[in-house]
């Protein structure tokens, strides 16, 4: 915008900018917090499927494995 105009706008153009970086912000932290959470939901599902009672019922090593992996591959491409 020019000069003149972004004058006459005054601070409330330039708090309007603050806020709308500041909602940015607030919903990137909120996503990254939603990510965060479905990570650690899926790596404790995985360490109850481990701790199952009967040994034959417990998930294989290779399938943890394989899990795990995908977690992190889902979680760091998800990363902001």
């Amino acid at each position: 915008m020019p000069a003149a105009i972004l004058a006459a706008k005054g601070d409330n153009y330039e708090n309007e900018i603050e806020a709308d970086e500041e909602t940015q912000g607030i919903v990137n932290l909120c996503q990254v917090e939603a990510n965060v959470y479905k990570c650690l939901v899926s790596v404790l599902e995985i360490g109850l499927a481990c701790s199952v009672k009967s040994p034959k019922e417990r998930m294989n090593m290779e399938e943890v494995i394989r899990e795990l992996h995908l977690i992190k591959n889902t979680f760091l491409s998800s990363r902001i």
